[in-house]
């Protein structure tokens, strides 16, 4: 059949089809949330249309993206908030937000005029500052411009100009433009790595850089690391920068919390620490007022429901890697379905220091009360209900804190129901009740296909009242597992028109789903007929990543686990350019570059990809193992070596080991992982790396789930699997005992094992 082709992106509103580095901050958690809740209030509770922006790095981007949507005309810049008159940092902010909306919009006349009769009420409100104002002429401006990588136009040059003497006297530099040039590419980079390269040997880093560095999304490990270096080195001045603007240095931290509960929970008790310890210090000679309780109570909470919405808590989730169709697994392989083994472990450290200072100060609240809760009943039921018993009797009221943890408490479908309803008919509009009640359903297998669709539409037409968040609609989109039912899903989507805001993680889905059934042929796909007609799935499945602009390693983790069952053969050759590929950030090569086919063939070990700066995702690697075990006759080859070599050598590099360095990247297993990972050592018949695996676990204080075990103890000699169990009876664990299955239930389990092989025969 003969392939219609039509452009598409993944993010709409002419994002991703922008060539320009900086458009791609849109998609930034804290951008979007910031855009929808200014679209929010100006929609639903102000009568007037225009929007008011302060001149903040932040706001720019808020800017940028009303004038790519023509709204302009409808758009103000108000002052700065804080005191007056405003310091230095606020001030030499606001002149950059003049710099690059000059840069990014030099076209626009009638906006330039407005601002520059503003621009003159902002020089106003600046202190007193020691240097005289410096004048640069139209050539210092031009160069600039150039070096930076724009063009000025004649209408925006007087602004510019008068924007960067501003910003050169409040920093208190020589009068020379080039030291702004690093600024301006961190700013514009299109990542946390790129932003912190523009910075490389600088030792004075404006406060509005270093924040706006934070306040990005992280999309690895490593870039997650350089954002809690440079907060741990620019934290003091940043609280100084913005001390009468705490709000926002509360925003900063809400987003590294978010993304170290993301993608490393090992991280968040010394970054908690760090923090507190500067921010309720007077050392510097200023009383912060970031961390009030308030705060403190919410930073306790926050971090338990983050943890939660990450499947830290062992729930069941639906990855987008999942098993195709056509896999055979022992029946004990496909048992154990979180996501990650990390438990609540690092939330409740976390929350011990901040319990521990808000108890000295009489402050720790409902809200607080109400996310220890949600922490500990990850490790103990019994005791978390105990303790939300006690924290009622403190707090009585039916906060809507109180609601959710009633709702994730609930140990019966029955009283699932009850909790909720009583639940929404006080809030009927909190969009957090529905996604806990939907999470609990999933818990107890009860969201269907089928039920997710109802619950979609029953949150969409309410869609006037919630602020329907992207957890919720992830969260429902889950359990749609045909490629009928997400195209049904998109439609329900498009009829409450919102299809576009949650676009890149649906059409994420619908690849992995298209991947999932390539062997298939779906005539009838109504949204993907829009964007590529064919019948083949796998057609559709790799023109959908070959257009993707903005790979990360979650969508290359999609793609892998897709090639698996089409082409076992060359998916470490996918691996390797894919991950090299993003590492350079230049992610634009697609699955089916004739160029890397003709790459020569290679020894993995002479070029190991741990030279690279980038770590690949656990995805990645199941993909390797399940594609490493695919052989049908003669074993499998990559390259010089067997692919079952190759895939468990990649395991052994990047899972973390008792020898991996703290500052040092690596993946902590989960589960589902480790099954893989010992099927495909069973299948290689690799019986002494089996055995060193429980002193793996024990090295990195990994607990398995009994699942786990009894995968690992079916698959190593019965004599040596009896006496493990034997050992693990008679000598304590300690506080956390690994649940060791009897020496019954693995004979069980292995009659069960026998009877399907032989079925299958």
């Amino acid at each position: 059949m003969r392939a219609r082709l039509r452009p598409w992106c993944f993010l709409s509103r002419s994002i991703s089809t922008q060539t320009e580095p900086i458009l791609r901050r849109f998609a930034d958690k804290y951008h979007r949330s910031t855009f929808r809740s200014l679209e929010t209030e100006y929609k639903r509770y102000r009568k007037n249309r225009v929007w008011i922006l302060r001149p903040s790095v932040d706001h720019f981007l808020i800017w940028l993206r009303r004038k790519n949507e023509g709204n302009l005309d409808e758009t103000k810049i108000g002052l700065p908030s804080g005191k007056r008159p405003i310091n230095n940092d606020i001030y030499a902010e606001g002149a950059m937000f003049h710099v690059l909306a000059c840069l990014y919009g030099s076209e626009d006349v009638k906006w330039l005029q407005r601002q520059t009769a503003y621009f003159q009420k902002f020089q106003a409100l600046k202190k007193r500052l020691r240097r005289q104002c410096v004048k640069f002429d139209s050539k210092d401006c031009i160069e600039f411009a150039r070096k930076a990588g724009f063009t000025v136009s004649d209408a925006s040059g007087p602004l510019l100009l008068d924007a960067l003497s501003s910003l050169s006297q409040a920093v208190q530099l020589q009068p020379n433009l080039d030291h702004f040039l690093p600024w301006i590419r961190s700013l514009k980079a299109e990542n946390v790595t790129g932003a912190c390269l523009a910075l490389s040997n600088l030792l004075d880093i404006p406060a509005f850089v270093s924040a706006d560095i934070l306040l990005r999304t992280p999309l690895t490990t490593q870039e997650l690391r350089l954002q809690l270096d440079l907060w741990q080195s620019q934290m003091a001045s940043i609280a100084v920068a913005y001390f009468h603007q705490p709000s926002h240095v509360r925003n900063i931290l809400d987003n590294i919390l978010f993304y170290t509960v993301h993608f490393d929970l090992a991280l968040l008790a010394p970054l908690v620490n760090s923090t507190l310890s500067l921010l309720t210090s007077t050392s510097l000679g200023y009383k912060f007022l970031v961390l009030t309780p308030s705060y403190l109570n919410s930073v306790i909470y926050n971090m338990a429901t983050f943890a939660l919405r990450h499947g830290h808590d062992g729930g069941r989730s639906h990855d987008l890697y999942s098993l195709g169709p056509t896999e055979t697994l022992p029946p004990a392989v496909n048992t154990p379905d979180n996501l990650s083994s990390s438990s609540f472990g690092g939330v409740v450290g976390a929350q011990e220091n901040i319990t521990k200072y808000l108890v000295g100060q009489h402050g720790l609240t409902q809200r607080g009360y109400m996310g220890i809760v949600v922490a500990v009943a990850n490790e103990n039921t019994a005791k978390a209900k105990k303790l939300f018993e006690i924290a009622q009797k403190h707090h009585p009221e039916h906060t809507t804190e109180f609601h959710f943890v009633n709702i994730y408490l609930a140990t019966t479908p029955e009283l699932l129901f009850q909790a909720f309803n009583i639940a929404a008919a006080q809030y009927p509009a909190l969009a957090s009740l529905w996604y806990i009640f939907a999470r609990k359903l999933l818990g107890f297998h009860l969201l269907t296909e089928k039920r997710s669709q109802k619950l979609l539409r029953e949150v969409l037409s309410r869609k006037d009242k919630l602020l329907i968040s992207k957890d919720l609609i992830l969260l429902l989109l889950g359990p749609i597992d045909t490629v009928s039912g997400i195209e049904k899903f998109i439609a329900t989507l498009k009829e409450y028109d919102l299809f576009v805001s949650f676009e890149v993680s649906i059409m994420k889905k619908y690849m992995a789903l298209l991947f999932k059934y390539g062997l298939d042929v779906s005539i009838h796909k109504p949204h993907m007929d829009r964007i590529y007609r064919n019948s083949s799935n796998i057609a559709c499945a790799r023109y959908l990543y070959s257009i993707s602009t903005w790979k990360t390693t979650s969508c290359i983790s999609i793609m892998l686990n897709g090639e698996v069952d089409h082409q076992p053969e060359n998916l470490y050759k996918l691996y390797r350019q894919e991950l090299t590929s993003l590492s350079r950030g230049q992610c634009k090569a697609g699955i089916l570059d004739e160029n890397f086919q003709r790459d020569e063939i290679f020894d993995p070990f002479c070029s190991p990809l741990s030279q690279l700066p980038v770590l690949p995702s656990e995805g990645c690697l199941v993909a390797l193992l399940r594609a490493s075990t695919k052989a049908t006759g003669a074993l499998l080859r990559w390259g010089k070596l067997f692919a079952l070599q190759v895939a468990v050598h990649e395991f052994k590099k990047y899972v973390c080991t008792s020898a991996s360095h703290p500052n040092t990247p690596c993946i902590y297993p989960s589960n589902k992982l480790w099954c893989i990972y010992l099927y495909a050592l069973h299948h290689a018949g690799y019986i002494l790396e089996l055995a060193d695996v429980i002193r793996w676990w024990e090295s990195i204080r990994f607990i398995p789930e009994q699942e786990t075990l009894t995968v690992l103890l079916l698959m190593l000699p019965a004599e040596v699997s009896e006496r493990h169990i034997q050992h693990a009876m008679a000598v304590s664990a300690g506080d956390n005992p690994w649940p060791w299955p009897s020496v019954e239930k693995v004979k069980s389990y292995q009659k069960q094992q026998a009877i399907l092989f032989k079925s299958q025969a």
